[in-house]
């Protein structure tokens, strides 16, 4: 079965070499600090890539085929997004 890393990592490869379009993963990271509280990099919901073309802001979120699916958050981030006028 194909990771979700894997699909990210060819959907980059292949938007990435388009000309005009800059496209970045995000990573969400947690951390727990030695303090003991805990750090987030991003929201939940924060989609996998974000991309900017032609003045667009583009939102995507990467799942591997046959078992992935959108969680409660991406779709409160999604919404938002394309709310604020941003493409998902």
């Amino acid at each position: 079965m194909q990771r979700e890393s894997h699909v990210q990592a060819q959907f980059l490869g292949a938007v990435g070499a388009i000309p005009g379009i800059h496209c970045y993963r995000i990573n969400v990271l947690k951390a727990k600090m030695p303090s003991g509280a805990w750090v987030t990099s991003a929201p939940d919901g924060t989609p996998d890539v974000l991309m900017t073309m032609q003045s667009l802001s583009v939102a995507g979120e990467c799942k591997r085929p046959h078992g992935g699916r959108v969680s409660d958050a991406q779709n409160v981030w999604r919404k938002a997004h394309v709310a604020a006028g941003g493409v998902w």
